[in-house]
């Protein structure tokens, strides 16, 4: 009797290792299988449709992009003036470049050419390039007296018939050193600030004295006035220096030496200052 109870004891242990085996078994191919399954969807390709889709996409907005650029109608430049081709690229948005060239007919700061013909259609952004004269190709001696003036200009300060008065002295031809006086590119009213200044430096003046010198040196009134102006004098102190070399040359009365001062162009309360101001 205890014999079949062991063996019926045996048999279920069997029958539940079994189907602990089968469980185990199971478990150990659903974690294969879903193994599988994430390798699998790792290393597939990718799919490409959202990629082209985003590429779509993008060019779409690019094209829409480029439509919606202006267009623009090109003019005759050569109507109007550079600052005003400048306003018109500005308004339209379009890229403007600006070339010199040399022409035996086109005066200097001419209109010569522009790249694209009137009444073209072109977009925003897109450049255009317009052509100015710089008038007739100097001759060599031209050249060479332009050089002489810069070299002048560089040393010292020039009204324009001054400048062109010294290059004659040099032995250029007036028509060559007009060329070089007006292609110097001077600032002939800063030029007088510096002869002003100059004069100031070396001997006392007044106003009225210095605006009269400038104009001696060939500076227009506008240009000697601004020059006297801007020279930064106190005239006050300049009554003041001439009084006293006055002085230092002769003798005077107070009254005689403001009489002299206000001859040199002084004003009275100017003279006054400058002749108490050496003791009289």
């Amino acid at each position: 009797m205890s014999k079949k109870v062991d063996i019926v004891e045996a048999n279920s242990i069997q029958k539940n290792n079994k189907k602990a085996f089968a469980i185990i078994g199971i478990i150990i191919s659903a974690v294969i299988l879903i193994s599988g399954v994430i390798l699998l969807v790792c290393f597939l390709p990718k799919d490409k449709s959202s990629d082209n889709s985003s590429y779509s996409s993008n060019s779409e907005s690019i094209k829409k992009t480029e439509k919606q650029k202006k267009k623009v109608t090109v003019i005759d430049f050569s109507t109007i003036s550079k600052s005003e081709v400048e306003t018109w690229c500005s308004s339209n948005n379009v890229n403007c470049s600006y070339y010199t060239s040399y022409s035996d007919i086109v005066e200097k700061d001419g209109f010569i050419s522009q790249s694209e013909k009137v009444g073209s259609i072109i977009e925003e952004g897109d450049r255009i390039t317009i052509t100015y004269s710089l008038g007739k190709e100097p001759t060599l001696s031209q050249k060479n007296a332009l050089s002489e003036a810069n070299s002048y200009l560089r040393s010292s300060a020039f009204s324009r018939d001054g400048l062109i008065e010294q290059l004659e002295y040099e032995g250029y031809s007036h028509e060559d050193s007009v060329y070089a006086v007006d292609n110097c590119n001077a600032d002939w009213f800063e030029q007088a600030v510096k002869e002003a200044k100059s004069y100031l430096r070396h001997s006392s003046f007044s106003r009225d004295g210095l605006i009269e010198q400038l104009e001696y040196e060939g500076f227009t009134n506008e240009q000697a006035v601004h020059g006297t102006d801007s020279a930064g004098a106190d005239w006050n102190e300049q009554a003041k220096k001439s009084a006293a070399s006055y002085l230092r040359h002769s003798s005077f009365s107070r009254d005689g030496l403001i009489e002299q001062l206000e001859y040199e162009g002084f004003t009275h309360e100017q003279a006054v200052y400058g002749v108490e101001q050496n003791g009289l």
